[in-house]
């Protein structure tokens, strides 16, 4: 919660930025409270109030979110960062989530910094330096205090909080222009034939995963929440604060004072999060050409279970009497309503506690040993690049949390009570480049034995990766020499930063990778990119339409352990096919 007496205890480090959200798992009479709330302020804004009638209901809408973004705020603690640059904002049907202009977002704004709703703290740019900051904006006094007294009764009490959660993507198609490293354009398009049946396919899946309820379930330990690094530890706690993270807990005896963290549901050998059955799940070069020769046969017939509808979890509905308790309506008026209202992936019986940090849940669980945190579903979407191309480059599919935690994480990952396995391919790119010259690819594409120090094979993999990648061979070594930095920690100074290092190891790629040279500095890989998106696009289709549920990191996947097979068939026919 807020407690703040002045500007100098604020911190505006810790912040979130103002978004699209949306409420959830609510009772009718908190909805109607929040409802109340988003009156008051409104009516209190006589500019925005008297608007003309065609400005009026984007003024509300608009709001509406400031109020949400606010609650949220005073909720966790952290401050709302957002933009006053006209730049950043567009007024486009299809991107737009408020499908309004940086005027009204600003107007909004200052309305609320002016009836005393927001503490406001502008922003500012060093054009010198080229370092600033967003604007800050904090729940006032006032705001809070009309918070605690409106949600004081009823649907909200003590120190139970409400959920928020992001907006999920308006556009699932989305075409990109990139702007500098860090930037990016979304560009408006007219719809064909081809992003017609994309979106079609990917709103197939979408609703598939939204409706089969496939509750993903994160088990960590104690020791592993304390030591992550820092890049995890702050990646964790932004998805909880984006409410993709969500940490489920169930008290064992509710006399007790000292909260315990136990399984959900009530099964803990079932999300146990036990060690798939085989170690190696990657599906290697030597077997993208299994077609060519007779050993495809031996690898089809290994034991593979034909992918089949799992019946298991289905349930008859229960049917109630009609002569019930009115305590009883009651509770069945409002679980209806947070059915209607709330996303189906959450509808489970659980008693869930709202948390935005790892600290706060340690501090309040000081002696549970294991935590379990659900990840929400949010619907995926299809980056395009490139205007100039079209729809030819790129492609790849975004917006699954799943997609932002380490690898060590999704290995303990699990789907509607089943272990999972993550299968990927290795050395996709290389090999698909292979394929493109009708060669077939060395044993070891990066020269480098398994068995020898992983760092020097991490290294000889991104000089051959960011070779793809880049267009320009002059300046090539300075994005490998970035890659270093950021992902090895090398510091300045360290002799493998140096051009020569580094265009030492590329003449040795050259050298080792003949038939695939000419594809070298030609950025040949946004096409790369095209082309795996579709072989995903391909294998989450066909799960769905078995309605098996699969989760995808961009080139890998994620399935319940027993369809690994499956998987790995398909993963093969999907290169040639």
């Amino acid at each position: 919660m807020f407690q703040h007496n002045n500007a100098q205890e604020l911190d505006y480090n810790k912040s979130f930025p103002f978004d699209v959200i949306r409420y959830r798992d609510v009772d009718y009479y908190t909805d109607q409270q929040i409802r109340h709330l988003v009156d008051t302020v409104w009516m209190s804004l006589p500019f925005l109030n008297h608007s003309k009638k065609s400005s009026k209901k984007k003024y509300r809408e608009m709001v509406k979110n400031y109020v949400l973004n606010l609650i949220k705020s005073y909720q966790s603690g952290y401050c709302i960062r957002i933009s006053r640059r006209t730049n950043d904002y567009h007024y486009d049907k299809r991107y737009s989530q408020i499908y309004t202009t940086s005027a009204v977002v600003i107007k909004t704004m200052d309305s609320l910094d002016d009836s005393g709703w927001i503490d406001l703290y502008k922003g500012f740019l060093d054009r010198q330096r080229n370092r600033g900051k967003q604007t800050r904006i904090f729940p006032s006094q006032k705001f809070i205090s009309l918070v605690e007294n409106t949600l004081s009764t009823g649907g909200v009490s003590g120190n139970k909080k409400i959920r928020f959660i992001r907006e999920d993507a308006k556009e699932v198609i989305q075409l990109r222009q990139k702007i500098d490293d860090n930037k990016f354009r979304l560009v408006p398009y007219k719809d064909t034939p081809k992003t017609l049946m994309m979106r079609h396919r990917l709103q197939q899946y979408n609703s598939f995963m939204r409706s089969i309820q496939a509750l993903t379930i994160l088990p960590l330990t104690r020791k592993e929440l304390t030591e992550m690094t820092p890049n995890h530890a702050e990646t964790f706690n932004n998805m909880m604060l984006n409410g993709s993270l969500v940490f489920a807990e169930r008290r064992m005896n509710k006399g007790s004072k000292v909260k315990k963290s136990v399984p959900p549901f009530g099964r803990e050998e079932s999300i146990s999060g036990g060690n798939s059955p085989t170690t190696d799940h990657s599906i290697h070069h030597q077997e993208y050409f299994c077609y060519e020769t007779n050993t495809y046969k031996q690898y089809n017939t290994n034991n593979t279970k034909p992918i089949t509808k799992d019946n298991n979890n289905t349930r008859e509905k229960e049917t109630r009497k009609n002569d019930i308790p009115i305590t009883d309506k009651v509770a069945q008026i409002n679980k209806q309503y947070q059915q209607h209202t709330a996303d189906n992936s959450l509808s489970y019986d659980s008693n869930e506690s709202i948390y935005y940090s790892i600290d706060q849940v340690l501090e309040d669980y000081p002696n549970s040993r294991k935590f379990w945190f659900r990840i929400v579903h949010t619907d995926m979407f299809r980056a395009f690049s490139d205007t100039s191309k079209g729809f030819n480059h790129h492609g790849r599919f975004y917006g699954d949390p799943v997609q932002n935690l380490p690898s060590w994480m999704r290995t303990k990952i699990t789907m509607g009570h089943k272990v999972v396995v993550e299968c990927d391919y290795t050395s996709i790119h290389p090999t698909m480049l292979y394929v493109m010259a009708g060669a077939v690819p060395p044993e070891n594409i990066y020269m480098i034995d398994k068995g020898t120090d992983p760092l020097l094979r991490k290294e000889y993999k991104t000089v051959l990766l960011v070779s793809i990648n880049h267009k320009n061979p002059d300046t090539m070594w300075n994005a490998v020499s970035a890659h270093f930095r950021e992902e090895f920690g090398y510091k300045a100074g360290d002799e493998r930063l140096s051009k020569k290092y580094i265009m030492g190891i590329y003449d040795r790629l050259l050298a080792h990778n003949q038939n695939i040279k000419k594809y070298m500095n030609t950025g040949v890989a946004m096409r790369l990119m095209r082309k795996d998106s579709e072989i995903v696009d391909k294998i989450m289709i066909e799960f769905i339409s078995n309605e098996i549920p699969i989760r995808c990191i961009h080139d890998s996947f994620i399935v319940p352990a027993e369809y690994e097979a499956d998987l790995k068939v398909l993963m093969v026919e999907c290169v040639f096919h």
